[in-house]
């Protein structure tokens, strides 16, 4: 079984490096990536909606050669699992990710981003469509929220809360889909959909992807739980693009059950963030982990 030991303790499970990443993370830092919006209510239901799918096994089948690869936008993957966007990976390892685009108000300043990604060899964009304002994180604003010395937002250098929202563009619509389409050569996938007419209309404009996602629970609290809309989202899709997920995976079952309901991948976000946080290394045997339970 792949796994890691950390002194006198085995991380054998992603909830064996949740835990281990609240003792190496500040409190604010912990807290700011386990949070959700409210009362946390669809936080949970992401992983509770997963638990109560169960999974009915049929017997004598050939088993010795599982292949679980799988082909996205014309690239071999060996397994259907990514990492989901999260912000202010370097709280958890001085080697997080470079940035994270949204939308701006000034357009011309996404679009230069975009030209960017492009040239730096990106494959795909990814357009968040769940976040016209931020979501109310009742933890983050008793903590009094603040990024780390060394750490900012780079394009909003005014502090966190100031920046989210004055590059925020509560105004979009889906007029901002066919802008992207317009601005970029690459396939364009939308994330936040939760609903099988949105994801018709959105496959409708011409988007290649669609992630069915809650934001993790950090955006709308009351929301039902990705796994439980995905099914409604695939009939609506028709096969004409892959549909992805992502909330709640914490184990290969979760895999298996988005995979049998008709995703074409998932992707996770936490526990990219837990791994960083115990050793940048064992984010590959967190993904290992999840590999070998499906």
């Amino acid at each position: 079984m792949p796994g890691y030991r950390n002194g006198q303790r085995s991380l054998l499970t992603v909830d064996d490096f949740r835990l281990e990443a609240a003792l190496k993370l500040s409190k604010m830092a912990s807290d700011y990536y386990e949070a959700g919006a409210d009362e946390q209510l669809t936080l949970a239901r992401n992983e509770n909606a997963y638990r109560r799918l169960l999974i009915r096994p049929r017997c004598l089948q050939d088993v010795s050669k599982p292949d679980t690869s799988v082909g996205w936008f014309g690239r071999k993957h060996s397994f259907p699992i990514g990492i989901a966007p999260t912000a202010f990976h370097r709280m958890a390892h001085k080697s997080g990710e470079l940035s994270t685009l949204y939308v701006y108000k000034e357009r011309s300043i996404a679009s230069a981003l975009v030209c960017r990604a492009e040239q730096s060899g990106y494959k795909a964009i990814v357009l968040t469509v769940d976040t016209p304002v931020l979501g109310r994180r009742l933890i983050d604003a008793r903590n009094g929220f603040t990024l780390p010395d060394g750490l900012n937002t780079k394009v909003g250098e005014s502090g966190f809360m100031h920046y989210v929202s004055s590059q925020i563009d509560s105004t979009l619509d889906w007029s901002v889909v066919d802008w992207l389409l317009r601005t970029t050569r690459l396939p364009v996938l939308v994330k936040g959909i939760m609903r099988g007419d949105d994801a018709d209309e959105a496959v409708r404009r011409g988007v290649q992807g669609i992630i069915v996602s809650n934001h993790g629970g950090r955006q709308i609290d009351s929301a039902p739980a990705t796994i439980e809309v995905l099914p409604e989202v695939v009939r609506a899709v028709l096969g004409r693009v892959p549909v992805f997920i992502d909330g709640g995976i914490r184990n290969g079952r979760d895999i298996f059950k988005s995979i049998a309901l008709g995703a074409s991948g998932v992707f996770v976000g936490r526990p990219i963030l837990w791994g960083l946080s115990v050793d940048v290394s064992l984010v590959l045997i967190n993904f290992l982990i999840s590999r070998k339970e499906t």
